[in-house]
């Protein structure tokens, strides 16, 4: 955060911030002037995915409610004779994104608000993620936002490491949990070393034995996590902690119902269940949820009827211990798809200091690439695949197109980090223009094609 005094204004700049919990960055901007008008502005990349957020002005006091504005739709507006102006945004509905909005004194105590049209935010916006990819993978839901029930997912372990996640097509939900023996959880609590009766290898490591957490989660080397991870599923946590498996991590409280249950399929499986757990404090709701865990390395997360309301959760894999964020994904439509092996991710990131302003030049970052790497290519396109593209059929596992590319220039490969440029022209019509760049590195060695690509950035040319 920042704060700039100039002449006649000054700027308060939140830069690159993350919402707590999530892992999109994004900047917002308060300037005020000597006047008395000022003036709110936000990036393109603000998302509000796990929290209601609030925006607007007041003189406070206990000023009336004048009731909440539509920004994105109501402007022109005059307040009248209140200085009171604001609207609420439910989690994931924030559509003020790339605008600016001026607050002009209207001589009764309140103000005329509008669009700032004359300025367009110039912007680089990271998208997806580069390869290759670390082999943890989640999917983070806010709340209410549950949409696995019903589903169940399969992490067979891949040849060069990783997994490959399909799935689950009939007979999931293994019914041996019904009557199965409870571990005795209570709210916000841990059973400990929980013997497996074999060995379970997982990418980085094996164990013969986990902790459960009555909160939605299994820890892979026991004895190494304290908490129960209340309240939400928090991927910081996730892939900051060591190896663990979130079949539902969010706030359940089997003291309240239902009960965390165990059980063997068979000599070489151990299954974990969450059987009809309520979410903390929500009246009536009941979670199921498995996890089976073989010894040849494979897992299936499974679910019964399943939803949140009131908490932020989490589902998937990670090895831990600092891992990489691949970012969420949907996994509802993501499958089939690889993880891909690990190891540092190709990435594409704005040069520091720079943005894509008309009539400048813009430079981009490329790193880290691999020490085969040998050559470069920046794709640029005004058309972006959302989900990406997976390129595993073309010998690049865990790696996604991001880009319709219409054009492709070459970059010099200057060691770990490279450099690609991009000349904007200073043609005021540009301004607002999108377009998609993907970095693509040939590094021969580095899987079956001998290539990786990058994340994807979404480039708003402004003044």
């Amino acid at each position: 955060m920042y704060f700039n005094a100039l002449p006649g204004r000054a700027v308060i700049t939140w830069d690159q911030t993350v919402e707590y919990g999530q892992g999109t960055r994004f900047t917002a901007q308060l300037q005020l002037l000597a006047d008395g008008s000022f003036a709110m502005f936000w990036d393109p990349a603000v998302r509000v995915a796990g929290h209601t957020t609030l925006i607007g002005s007041t003189q406070g006091g206990n000023a009336a409610d004048p009731g909440a504005l539509d920004f994105a739709n109501a402007l022109p507006f005059d307040s009248g004779t209140t200085a009171t102006i604001y609207e609420t945004f439910a989690a994931n509905t924030f559509d003020l994104g790339g605008l600016g909005v001026t607050f002009t004194p209207n001589g009764r105590g309140g103000y005329a608000v509008a669009r700032r049209t004359d300025c367009r935010f110039a912007s680089f916006v990271a998208q997806g993620a580069g390869c290759p990819t670390s082999p943890s993978v989640y999917e983070l839901f806010a709340n209410a936002g549950f949409d696995l029930a019903g589903l169940a997912l399969d992490f067979t372990p891949a040849p060069g490491g990783g997994y490959d996640v399909t799935r689950c097509a009939s007979a999931c939900l293994d019914p041996g949990y019904v009557g199965a023996t409870s571990l005795g959880l209570g709210d916000d609590a841990v059973a400990r070393n929980l013997a497996l009766g074999f060995t379970f290898p997982f990418h980085g490591g094996s164990t013969t034995a986990v902790d459960v957490s009555s909160n939605g989660s299994v820890y892979l080397e026991p004895g190494t996590i304290a908490g129960h991870r209340c309240c939400d599923g928090d991927p910081g946590a996730f892939l900051g902690e060591t190896a663990s498996i979130a079949p539902i991590w969010m706030d359940l409280n089997p003291g309240a119902g239902g009960a965390v249950r165990t059980h063997r399929p068979s000599a070489t499986s151990f299954a974990i269940t969450y059987d009809a757990v309520p979410e903390y404090n929500v009246g009536g709701s009941a979670n199921t949820a498995q996890l089976v865990m073989w010894s040849d390395g494979r897992f299936r997360i499974a679910f019964g009827a399943a939803g949140n309301v009131a908490h932020r959760c989490l589902v998937g894999f990670t090895p831990g211990n600092g891992a990489a964020d691949p970012g969420s994904i949907d996994l509802t439509t993501a499958t089939p798809f690889s993880t891909g092996p690990g190891g540092s991710p190709l990435g594409l990131v704005a040069g520091a200091g720079t943005r894509p302003s008309l009539g400048t030049t813009f430079t981009m970052v490329i790193g880290e690439a691999p020490g085969s790497a040998s050559a470069g290519w920046l794709l640029l396109g005004f058309a972006s695949i959302p989900n990406g593209t997976p390129l595993a059929p073309i010998g690049m596992p865990g790696c996604r197109l991001y880009v319709v590319a219409d054009v492709a220039t070459p970059f010099a490969i200057q060691g770990a980090y490279s450099v690609a440029s991009l000349a904007i022209p200073s043609t005021p019509s540009l301004a607002g223009i999108v377009v998609f760049a993907q970095a693509i590195v040939v590094a021969p060695g580095v899987n079956p094609l001998g290539a990786v690509a990058s994340n994807a950035g979404r480039i708003e040319l402004g003044t």
